[in-house]
């Protein structure tokens, strides 16, 4: 499950987004609503989720502010849009901030559940792929230490010129250089 924080100034939408959305049979969990950018702000200087669903135009700070508090402390989280605004300029600021969908208010319960379907899909892949990296590297590194020890037992038992072992000890990542 994808954990979500649904930002949204106007209780009566938050309160209809929260109640038409399946959210468990989408695969995210509502871990919590705020009403505005600042609270949202606060409550991400302790807490991490995986998704930030907010509305653009709202009190104190933002949604387009509160996307370039989540970029600009490198946070992982997913942001969604949802405004009823269909400025242009809005648009393009959310484009320049990585936001993944900008969507126009009115949307049927359906479009958006659309939209999570797609966002759980990209998610999904970014994790597999990130799940592949961590394994190569892990296999990686288990082959560079065994390539090490087998290195190390043929300098105990193989005569090398000095040439060879520079070249594997470099090869290897390996320095025998103590300080003195």
């Amino acid at each position: 499950m994808y954990t979500v924080l649904l930002v949204e100034d106007e209780e009566m939408i938050r309160n209809a987004i929260k109640k038409v959305i399946p959210w468990n049979d989408l695969g995210f969990q509502l871990v919590g609503e705020m009403e505005n950018g600042k609270e949202t702000i606060e409550y991400l200087k302790g807490n991490t989720v995986d998704v930030v669903i907010t509305d653009i135009c709202m009190p104190f700070v933002d949604g387009l502010e509160l996307s370039e508090y989540i970029r600009n402390n490198n946070m992982k989280t997913k942001i969604l849009i949802i405004t009823g605004h269909d400025d242009f300029e809005y648009a393009k600021q959310a484009l320049k901030l990585g936001v993944y969908d900008y969507v126009l208010k009115p949307i049927t319960a359906k479009e958006f559940s659309d939209v999570l379907k797609g966002l759980k899909k990209k998610m999904d892949m970014e994790n597999r792929h990130k799940d592949y990296l961590q394994n190569l590297k892990k296999k990686y590194n288990k082959t560079v230490r065994t390539a090490q020890d087998v290195f190390l037992k043929e300098l105990l038992t193989v005569n090398m010129n000095e040439e060879i072992i520079e070249e594997k000890l470099r090869e290897l990542s390996l320095d025998f250089n103590g300080n003195t």
